[in-house]
């Protein structure tokens, strides 16, 4: 006799819903920011002292910005976790800028296949028995 367990699971995802900039926007913002502390550095004696200090910020604000970038590939998806607080999970496929802050962790969304051959088995009464598995996961 075969008996199925049936397994119910809740899903709590959610879609990531907050600010989520295309990838090629934040690296225009990116090279505007590095092009604003080149000409800081350059100019330094014309605009004054404060420069240098401005220079290392904006410098600093762009290694952080860095940070916030993730490209997302077909069958993958990002889960978005904020100080290891679930804020939502990414699907689209493509290149995106988020807030550094946030943990962007990988997940896989394939569905794998293993096929195991049939094996010849031998019941109780010394019946052949073939079994085979097919597995999805």
């Amino acid at each position: 006799m075969i008996s199925q367990i049936q397994i119910t699971m809740e899903t709590k995802e959610t879609n990531f819903n907050e600010m989520k900039l295309s990838g090629f926007v934040a690296v225009f913002g990116l090279l505007l920011l590095l092009a604003i502390s080149i000409l800081l550095y350059i100019f330094v004696d014309s605009v004054g002292l404060w420069a240098i200090p401005c220079g290392i910020i904006l410098n600093a604000i762009t290694g952080a910005f860095l940070l916030g970038f993730v490209q997302i590939e077909p069958n993958d998806a990002r889960v978005i976790l904020f100080f290891g607080k679930y804020k939502g999970t990414i699907k689209d496929n493509g290149f995106f800028w988020i807030n550094p802050l946030y943990k962007k962790v990988q997940i896989t969304l394939r569905a794998r296949n293993m096929d195991v051959e049939p094996i010849k088995v031998n019941d109780k009464a010394g019946n052949p028995v073939m079994i085979g598995l097919v597995l999805v996961w």
